[in-house]
């Protein structure tokens, strides 16, 4: 199903933790251009740009860590850029991830925050309002993959949230069972 560019601007996820946490996808600051939620956003002039719309803090009051495995499609090496924005907007200044040919790289919420030069990544974001959203650029064939572990060790991928397609968003949805006229 094709959103027609509407998309709606929280998302609530259900995690092990039985607690309902709201992720803001960081519109633009007039409310009218929602960010994309995962995928290849196509950003001008970047080969590759991949929005990570939800990524848990390195304080999270949930004990919630982000991860992300970035994968280099290419033999060639290069890096990936990453800025994190937090929830109160404020970008962070641009970490770069050092990638190899064929590698795939990992970083997690502590990484971000305050680096990581053992996984390849330099600079760091620092201390974030909330939570953060992450824009990863690059000339390289990439694909980022994030996923987030709860305190008690539950991991659940969070790359497939909602599939950009086609110039929109693919949503799956389900007829409630009340509705006796559409079978799912």
């Amino acid at each position: 199903m094709k959103s027609n560019g509407l998309l709606r601007r929280w998302l609530w996820l259900s995690l092990a933790t039985v607690a309902l946490v709201g992720a803001g996808f960081g519109a633009s600051p007039d409310g009218s251009q929602p960010a994309a939620p995962t995928g290849v956003t196509g950003s001008a002039g970047a080969a590759n740009a991949h929005t990570i719309p939800y990524f848990p803090s390195a304080s999270d009051p949930l004990g919630r860590q982000g991860f992300v495995r970035v994968v280099n499609h290419e033999s060639n090496s290069g890096t990936v850029s990453v800025v994190a924005i937090d929830d109160a907007g404020s970008r962070s200044q641009p970490l770069t991830l050092a990638i190899d040919g064929n590698q795939t790289r990992h970083f997690n919420s502590d990484d971000l925050a305050h680096g990581n030069p053992d996984k390849g990544l330099t600079g760091s974001a620092g201390s974030a309002s909330g939570d953060w959203r992450l824009e990863l650029t690059s000339e390289l064939d990439i694909e980022p993959l994030s996923y987030i572990r709860t305190r008690d060790g539950f991991l659940t991928a969070m790359h497939d949230v909602v599939a950009a397609w086609d110039g929109g968003y693919q949503v799956v949805f389900f007829n409630p069972g009340s509705n006796r006229s559409q079978v799912s």
